[in-house]
């Protein structure tokens, strides 16, 4: 999953330059994407090409989920524009952007992962979105998903509290009644994980898991943890099981509906069944990260692994004010010691510039100078080497 993390980075970083002849894609996207050792413009032509392969048919519902992800990344990645303008084109808030393109980025880095795999010889082991499966599904699960898209349309910004879900599903004893006893816990759930689906279909995503795990465990004891991860918030549900009752494993959760926005992933070890939901992320906070040193930027990476944070890398100043052109970040992480300006500098200009002076920025650096950095405006200061915890805990200051 780590490889698949990394893709999804690089990605992130790759996509707003994908038009500039100046980008410097890393051998490791060039060899993930197809392009070998082949100039830059190789691996964005391989880009601009997968993302058309992801045009829907022209029969697909313009609210589904296939149909909005590649909508999004036409928008901002092939025409290159900027967030307002998707969302007025797409019709949609700017917050809800922000979430898609969460998605549809992690959704065009599994089909690159997948086919890198494949090319490679080797099994993914990657959590992704189930195909469009509108034209073959029978009718009953075709009114059920429309009951769905109509309740999303109802409250198109409706926010979970995933925690608070759960334990509403876990009290309602009527709605869980099982001919046998059924005890159903709670493992890890993370504090203030939301997801933008509506409550009421992620109750009955969780109604129906249950009830279907509840017919091959053999302990009656289902355990569910939920935390956030790649990007998205992942609910587990897992118990113990009878190898023979899960044959045809698929079957046994075929009849689940959910949004297009949700995928389910299967997993079976030894005794143990584990039934994943990806959902959604919300709350996500972007950080854009202006370091040239590619040690520190792993360590921010291993920091900010399964929290709400979003980070994206650029090496040198110049870049970063690209990316800024792009779309601008919840935070900037500014090194001082940049390749092509002084730090101090650049925070001067981040300051004085209208778009971005309320951006706040976390200067974080080697230099024992932080009456500097709060003079010229940073909103936190932190000197290398930085402790992990703290790192975070100084993400968190700012997000709020």
């Amino acid at each position: 999953m780590l490889s698949v993390e990394r893709l999804r980075s690089e990605l992130s970083e790759a996509l707003p330059r994908l038009h500039d002849p100046a980008l410097s894609p890393s051998e490791f996207l060039r060899e993930v994407v197809g392009a070998g050792e082949a100039e830059a413009a190789a691996v964005q032509a391989c880009i601009l090409a997968r993302i058309e392969e992801l045009r829907p048919h022209a029969t697909t519902p313009a609210d589904s989920r296939p149909f909005r992800e590649y909508e999004l990344l036409r928008s901002r990645y092939v025409l290159g524009l900027t967030q307002e303008d998707t969302a007025e084109c797409m019709r949609i808030g700017v917050r809800t952007v922000q979430r898609l393109q969460v998605q549809a980025i992690h959704a065009l880095a599994v089909r690159f992962w997948r086919d890198y795999q494949q090319r490679s010889g080797k099994e993914s082991g990657i959590a992704s979105p189930p195909e469009d499966t509108s034209t073959t599904l029978p009718d009953w699960q075709m009114q059920a998903r429309q009951e769905l898209a109509s309740l999303s349309a109802t409250d198109p910004d409706a926010i979970s509290d995933v925690q608070a879900v759960i334990a509403d599903v876990l009290k309602d004893e009527l709605i869980l009644a099982h001919p046998q006893c059924l005890h159903v816990q709670t493992g890890f759930v993370q504090q203030g994980l939301e997801t933008a689906i509506h409550p009421i279909a992620l109750r009955q995503i969780l109604i129906a898991i249950i009830r279907r795990l509840a017919r091959c465990v053999t302990e009656n004891k289902i355990t569910i943890y939920a935390r956030s991860e790649e990007g998205k918030a992942r609910i587990t549900l897992t118990g113990t099981v009878d190898a023979q009752m899960l044959t045809d494993r698929a079957a046994l959760f075929s009849d689940i509906v959910a949004p297009d926005t949700v995928s389910l992933q299967l997993q079976h070890e030894s005794d143990s069944v584990f039934l994943s939901v990806w959902l959604p992320f919300t709350g996500a906070v972007t950080v854009l990260v202006v370091d040239d040193n590619a040690d520190m930027v792993q360590f921010y990476r291993r920091c900010t692994a399964a929290t709400r944070y979003q980070l994206l890398h650029v090496s040198s100043a110049q870049a970063m004010f690209d990316a800024l052109a792009q779309g601008l970040p919840d935070i900037i992480v500014l090194d001082v010691m940049l390749p092509d300006e002084d730090g101090w500098h650049v925070l001067m200009r981040l300051r004085e510039n209208p778009e971005t002076r309320s951006i706040p920025v976390m200067v974080v650096t080697v230099m024992r100078e932080e009456e500097l950095a709060l003079s010229l405006g940073a909103a936190a200061y932190l000197t290398k080497p930085v402790p992990p915890q703290r790192f975070v805990t100084a993400l968190d200051a700012l997000a709020h």
